[in-house]
């Protein structure tokens, strides 16, 4: 056992605010600091690294048993996967005073776009091509598919569906594996709604469809916002969103689910955008597809930066720079053209092991995480992903429990309390062995032999009678 300790200040927790992430764009880091120790501590700094560079540094105080957080700002400068670390002095309990962490910054998107004609694609290539910009931030392809029998997903991020009118078992299938390999879907549901069959609808979970609701006239329905905080909204810098938001004069009006989320609705309260997840991805949902017949959507402003979100929340997996406690597994996920490559990880003691991967789920599966820090993983001699470890909330040092407590459920009898300044192998080669008595004994043998020696003295007295 050991006693409370006196000074003490961890790193409880770090996360990024938004869950969307460019390169060039400014990102928001939460922290959380608290103070366990009965002491106050003043000037303590904060620090935070990216890519071993610090980008930031705050100096504050903590009160005894107090909490803090703090909120950074920084811009990550490039794509890839962002090294962190967060960093406050060395104090007693020195596990919980650095924490590494990973970023991932989609450095391109693969996107496919179905639709039934040039016509259809014509609005979403001039979109996708002013989001992909001279850098060609996205690798687009454009096909046209009156029935989509068969779909090829291997390399692709993101598929944007244009009113599609058939889809196939086989095509169904393989949405279904592309969602639970961590692609994304969007979907512009048009006039060809009514003809989806139940077994598409019940496999990709889409809201089950109502009928066509057409104004007349110069009638239209107007968008209202839903959930403001979605982070496809979040942070979208504009005056008045509600002006930005486009007029519908056609759309499909469906029956959500309870678990699908409406992002934006109509102004009778019919949905107009639902996300709805699937094998841990999403489906984003629109019941008007991109046709100024049906509204106005192609000529909002909001429209290219409201699909660049979109795209970019699609595109981010975080799965395998995700955090991990230490003594748990971490589950990668890797790619089919790198399935036989030679697996290693490195430690953050630099120790470099190899891994054999799960060829069935096509994924890694490291059981030895047994250090606190970031690991690195390589396909062959490349680096192919990061991710970091945490300690257990039960690792805490004050969540421990006093030796009265549990000598009092263990019994005392049974029980023998260690102190950190006691030698703990004699303590237990005592309890194994028993104490060594010999000494204890030798102390009683010369005691008694002088007490005899004193009593069988000469005496003087006695011998003259």
């Amino acid at each position: 056992g050991r006693e409370a300790l006196a000074d003490n200040v961890s790193i409880t927790d770090i996360s990024a605010v938004s869950q969307i992430k460019l390169p060039n764009h400014l990102l928001k880091l939460n922290t959380k600091i608290e103070n366990m120790g009965p002491i106050e501590k003043r000037n303590i700094p904060v620090e935070l690294y990216l890519n071993k560079e610090r980008v930031g540094q705050i100096v504050s105080h903590f009160q005894p048993e107090r909490s803090k957080e703090f909120l950074f700002q920084v811009y990550p400068g490039k794509s890839g996967v962002i090294r962190g670390k967060l960093e406050i002095p060395r104090d007693d309990y020195a596990l919980d005073d650095y924490q590494t962490f990973e970023l991932t910054i989609p450095e391109q998107i693969a996107c496919k776009v179905i639709a039934n004609s040039q016509d259809d694609l014509f609005i979403l290539r001039t979109i996708l091509k002013s989001i992909s910009g001279k850098d060609r931030f996205l690798d687009i392809e454009l096909k046209t598919m009156s029935r989509i029998d068969q779909v090829y997903l291997e390399e692709t991020d993101v598929l944007i569906l244009q009113d599609p009118k058939y889809l196939s078992a086989s095509a169904i299938e393989s949405m279904k594996r592309f969602l639970g390999e961590g692609g994304s879907i969007l979907w512009f549901a048009g006039k060809n709604s009514e003809n989806i069959d139940s077994i598409t609808s019940s496999n990709l979970k889409l809201p089950e469809f109502i009928g066509r609701v057409q104004l007349e006239g110069e009638s239209y329905f107007s968008v209202e916002v839903q959930d403001r905080d979605n982070p496809i909204l979040q942070e979208l810098n504009l005056r008045d969103i509600n002006s930005a938001l486009p007029q519908v004069f056609i759309y499909n009006s469906v029956e959500k689910q309870s678990y699908q989320k409406m992002i934006l609705s109509l102004n009778n309260g019919d949905p107009f955008l639902i996300e709805i997840p699937h094998s841990g991805s999403q489906i984003y949902y629109f019941t008007s597809p991109l046709d100024l017949k049906w509204n106005d959507f192609g000529i909002k402003g909001l429209l290219i930066p409201l699909i660049h979100r979109l795209l970019i929340l699609s595109a981010t997996d975080e799965m395998n720079t995700s955090m991990v406690e230490v003594g748990q597994s971490k589950y990668i996920k890797i790619k089919k053209d790198l399935i036989n490559e030679k697996w290693s990880f490195v430690t953050p003691s630099g120790n470099r092991i190899l891994v054999v991967p799960d060829y069935n789920r096509e994924a890694l599966i490291i059981n030895q995480i047994h250090e606190l820090g970031s690991y690195d993983v390589f396909a062959g001699d490349k680096f192919y992903t990061a991710f970091s470890t945490k300690l257990s909330p039960f690792e805490k040092p004050n969540l421990r429990a006093q030796s009265n407590q549990i000598m009092s459920i263990l019994g005392k009898s049974r029980t023998v309390w260690i102190n950190p300044d006691t030698d703990i192998m004699q303590t237990i080669a005592a309890q194994r062995h028993g104490k060594v008595l010999w000494r204890f004994f030798l102390i009683i043998a010369i005691a008694l032999f002088m007490f005899e020696s004193y009593l069988s003295r000469p005496r003087p007295d006695a011998l003259k009678v």
